[in-house]
């Protein structure tokens, strides 16, 4: 009997000791926590680094992203390439047209008019599955290619 009697009071002095706690315990977060909706993080450069949203003015791009009959597009074209296409291919005071012309894997093409050196821009393909893109100019209806994209595949 003496036994059941020990546990009997640990049990009770244990229930006891966890209601005391769970009651001195706030209802609010302490002071040192501050408020949780303004919460400020750290954060380390050597943990991530940023994207700049434009690429750097003395490089040639074209990257292309297709996912599901869209085409997404972004170039650059350096101010070196562009003075020198424009000197050497126009003889006018106009710019010459710039185009974009993506290849397929049977080697047709789908033809995409730019306005500037640099941008954006979203296609939908359709049953065109690209495979790899130029950035070039068109004279005289001769398109003359200035960069080559990566391959898609």
């Amino acid at each position: 009997m003496t036994p059941l009697i020990f546990i009997s009071i640990v049990t009770l002095i244990l229930v006891l000791l966890v209601f005391w706690i769970l009651s001195s315990l706030e209802k609010k977060p302490p002071e040192y926590l501050g408020n949780r909706g303004e919460a400020k993080f750290e954060t380390s450069q050597e943990l991530f680094r940023y994207i700049d949203q434009d690429p750097i003015q003395d490089e040639d791009v074209l990257h292309l992203d297709y996912q599901k009959e869209e085409l997404k597009l972004f170039w650059n074209i350096s101010q070196c390439t562009w003075q020198h296409s424009w000197q050497q291919y126009t003889k006018q005071e106009d710019s010459p047209d710039l185009l974009i012309r993506i290849f397929d894997s049977h080697s047709q093409t789908m033809d995409i008019p730019v306005q500037d050196r640099q941008g954006r821009q979203k296609v939908k393909t359709g049953s065109f599955k690209p495979s790899y893109g130029v950035m070039g100019v068109k004279v005289e209806n001769e398109f003359i290619p200035l960069f080559l994209s990566h391959s898609l595949h």
